[in-house]
């Protein structure tokens, strides 16, 4: 059996776990930060055992995942680097031999010791590619990337809270890191902390049940000068953690210091938070980011393409098969990183000095037929909904209570909030119908927000309703849009 640091010893390409750790960051460029997070992150390289690259896996729902979704992907991904004789086996603790479990415990002892310190400010990105100058100045991301950067200068003291929201995918979490960066960059003694709202989760529900002292946890949240959370409505429902969650806004703002959150929806549009956290929101200054036009896809697609060839030198992508990822590929800068990082696959693969277009065609034919990530509009919702009903979309917009009409017009604005991302004030303004003397006036955002409510609590204790909405979903995202 030879440890991780044997295999390094011996060099390999560079060493087993230089190269670990390179696959992993181009696993997380292909899935997603999100699943990244959720099953990658916390894999560990323990050991080659009898020419079998061992790795632990976390738990038995993330070993489950990652030998059905991604364990090929992981093989094909390490060839470059490593000779792997055996393949890899993705293990849990349990699984482990005596000898591979002790050399764990140690670890995780060392892991204890130097915890403090990896939480000390770092000149260098957490997440490599994450800066600034990888993000993409568009007027749809404009005002938040504006405020993001004032507030790394360290001269946005005016923003003692924001709040980015956006569908996922869109750049928010490029942009949180990007501002951990800055501001460390700026001013190394200034304290910064990012986390994922998970972690503050995971966190204070472990300084409750397991320390039963939460003062170690409350101080860790509300030393910094800075603290950014990612995926805030990840909070919502858990009624103690969100009390928590305000008292440590409104802490580090009474000391003067920032908080930045960012969510899949505005203060008004996140479910599931109480009416205290969210007039609390309310007062944030609040940026929406869009998703991206063909132009901005163009630009994301270039700029990943410089990233990725800055850290594999010969890696090229011919323009034209740029500008068809651009057209073809729409969606989020998310989408259009996972399909940078095929083409890079492609290459080493075969040996490709450019990837053609042609090459990238056959490279990302599921993703360019797929289209799994095209936006769904206001309108495509209403005509859907308004067809299953046997009506016009002027009848379904009527403002008549009768359940006939009522029912499903709450149905099309729940679908709306679900499918689209429209704000709450957007979508209630759709929701005007054409009259004679011109466009009648929307529903105001909270009437949106009391029918999204009132489906959600009906679908919990009605099958026949639930069985209905699920098939508009499907015939919704089918609709040509």
């Amino acid at each position: 059996m030879d440890t991780i640091e044997d295999e390094d010893r011996r060099g390999g390409a560079g060493g087993a776990a230089r190269a670990f750790e390179r696959v992993k960051r181009e696993l997380q460029a292909e899935f997603g930060s999100d699943v990244y997070r959720s099953y990658i992150q916390n894999l560990q390289l323990v050991a080659e055992e009898e020419g079998v690259l061992v790795l632990l896996a976390e738990t038995r729902t993330a070993q489950d995942w990652l030998n059905l979704h991604a364990k090929d992907r992981m093989e094909a991904r390490f060839a470059p680097y490593i000779r792997l004789d055996g393949g890899l086996a993705i293990l849990v603790a349990q699984e482990l031999s005596p000898a591979l479990q002790e050399i764990v415990r140690e670890r995780r002892a060392e892991s204890e010791l130097e915890l403090e310190a990896a939480l000390a400010p770092s000149p260098e990105p957490d997440f490599p590619g994450y800066t600034f100058d990888t993000f993409c100045d568009d007027p749809s991301n404009n005002r938040a990337l504006t405020i993001m950067r004032v507030i790394a200068s360290g001269a946005g003291r005016t923003f003692p809270l924001v709040l980015l929201h956006s569908a996922p995918g869109c750049g928010k979490t490029h942009l949180v890191h990007a501002t951990a960066h800055a501001a460390r960059c700026a001013d190394p003694s200034r304290k910064v902390r990012v986390m994922m709202a998970q972690e503050f989760i995971e966190e204070f529900q472990l300084a409750l049940h397991k320390k039963r002292d939460s003062s170690e946890f409350k101080q860790s949240v509300r030393e910094p000068d800075l603290l950014l959370i990612d995926d805030v409505h990840r909070i919502a429902g858990r009624k103690v953690t969100e009390e928590e969650f305000i008292d440590t806004i409104a802490i580090l703002n009474a000391r003067g210091r920032q908080v930045v959150l960012t969510a899949n929806q505005g203060p008004d549009g996140i479910a599931g938070f109480d009416d205290r956290l969210r007039h609390h929101l309310s007062a944030a200054t609040v940026c929406e980011i869009q998703e991206p036009d063909e132009n901005l896809r163009l630009r994301i697609l270039e700029t990943r393409v410089q990233y990725y060839a800055s850290i594999t030198p010969g890696f090229r992508v011919a323009r034209d098969a740029l500008e068809m990822m651009a057209r073809k590929i729409v969606g989020t800068g998310r989408l259009l990183d996972g399909a940078v990082s095929q083409l890079l696959l492609e290459a080493r693969i075969n040996g490709l000095k450019e990837v053609t277009l042609e090459a990238a065609e056959n490279a990302l034919k599921d993703k360019i037929q797929e289209r799994a990530d095209k936006p769904i509009k206001v309108a495509t919702v209403l005509k859907v909904v308004a067809r299953h009903n046997n009506m016009s979309v002027e009848q379904l917009l009527t403002r008549s209570r009768q359940r006939a009409f009522a029912r499903p017009r709450q149905i099309a604005a729940y679908l709306c909030t679900q499918l689209t991302h429209a704000s709450l004030p957007d979508i209630g303004r759709r929701f005007g119908r054409p009259t004679e003397k011109g466009q009648e006036k929307g529903f105001d955002h909270s009437t949106i927000l009391y029918s999204r409510d009132k489906i959600k609590k009906l679908l919990e204790s009605d099958p026949k309703l639930r069985v209905e909405v699920d098939m508009l979903a499907r015939a919704i995202r089918k609709e040509p849009s």
